[in-house]
């Protein structure tokens, strides 16, 4: 079976469709990955998810974002946990996982690849971000 590389994929910000939000920015997004912003439209308490299973889609992700590696988005992270100043987005195991807290909760915000996000049958959530490869 031939597949396309992950980094031939789009990957989507996606939210819960019945969010106020219906399109983000760039630096939206950015702020709420980096632990910048909790808003989400009209949530207060946005809970933005990492993939921790698929490790080279999370990496892509963040290397189109915020043009960090993974380990540098993870040194990112300690320094901020230690210092007590944000929460690092909630590992999640599986897309499954992803979506189901996605429908369940309008403050979840996540990325999916276009091989785990089809638009037909995910009516429940709407894409509010695009990242492309340049």
């Amino acid at each position: 079976m031939l597949c396309a590389p992950v980094n031939a994929e789009e990957i989507f910000v996606v939210v819960n469709a019945n969010t106020s939000v219906d399109k983000l920015n760039r630096s939206q997004v950015i702020n709420i990955f980096m632990g910048r912003s909790h808003f989400l439209g009209e949530e207060s308490n946005v809970i933005p998810l990492d993939i921790r299973s698929d490790k080279q889609t999370k990496a892509l992700f963040y290397e189109q974002l915020i043009k960090r590696s993974l380990s540098e988005v993870q040194s990112y992270w300690a320094r901020l946990m230690f210092s007590g100043d944000a929460t690092p987005p909630k590992q999640i195991t599986s897309y499954t996982e992803i979506r189901k807290m996605l429908r369940d909760y309008k403050g979840a915000i996540a990325y999916l690849p276009a091989s785990e996000f089809q638009p037909d049958l995910h009516d429940d959530l709407k894409v509010v971000y695009v990242l492309k490869e340049p």
